[in-house]
C-alpha cells in the first residue's frame, strides 16, 4: 500500500506545475504594468522618443521577445516533469508512448493557459504561445527519447563470480 502511494504520489510535481502555470497565466496586470513603466522610463530618460513611434514599437517589441523565453522554460519544465512522473507510474511503457501522454498533457495546458488568459481583461489568448508552449515540450521530450539510457547495474553478488 505505501509502495503504490509513493508510486502515484509523483504526479503532484507536474500538476502542482500546472497550478503554478495558471496562477502565471492570471496575473493580470503584470504585462500592463510593465509595458507602461518601462515606456514611461524610455520617455523620462529620452523626451523626445515621442515625436518616434517606431522606436517605442521597437522597444516593446523587445520587451514582447524578452517574454517569449519565460513560455519556452515553463513547458519544457513541465515536460520533464510529466515525463518523470509518468515512466514512474506506469514503468513498463515505452518512451515514444510517456512522451505522447507527455506532449498531449502540455498540449491541453498550453491550449487552456491561452483560453483562459483569453477570458481576462488585461491579457489576449494568442496561438502563437500556444505553438511555442508545444514546440518547446516537443523539444526536450524528443531529447528525451533519443537521450541514451543509463545501463543497469546488477548490485547483487552470485556465486559465480566469487568463485572465479
Amino acid at each position: 500500500m505505501a509502495y503504490s502511494i509513493r508510486r502515484y504520489a509523483v504526479i503532484l510535481l507536474p500538476l502542482s506545475w500546472t497550478g503554478v502555470i495558471a496562477v502565471l497565466s492570471g496575473s493580470t496586470g503584470a504585462q500592463a504594468t510593465i509595458d507602461c513603466w518601462s515606456i514611461a522610463a524610455i520617455l523620462r530618460l529620452w523626451p523626445g522618443a515621442a515625436a518616434y513611434p517606431k522606436v517605442l514599437h521597437s522597444i516593446q517589441l523587445c520587451f514582447e521577445l524578452m517574454r517569449k523565453p519565460a513560455h519556452v522554460v515553463v513547458y519544457a519544465v513541465q515536460a520533464v516533469l510529466l515525463v518523470y512522473a509518468l515512466s514512474r507510474v506506469s514503468p513498463g511503457q515505452g518512451r515514444r508512448a510517456l512522451a505522447s501522454l507527455a506532449l498531449l498533457a502540455c498540449t491541453v495546458t498550453a491550449l487552456a493557459d491561452e483560453v483562459h488568459q483569453s477570458t481576462l481583461i488585461l491579457r489576449t489568448g494568442c496561438p502563437s504561445d500556444v505553438a511555442l508552449d508545444v514546440a518547446s515540450a516537443l523539444l526536450v521530450l524528443v531529447l528525451w527519447c533519443w537521450w541514451p539510457r543509463r545501463p543497469s547495474v546488477d548490485c547483487t553478488l552470485s556465486s559465480t563470480s566469487n568463485a572465479q
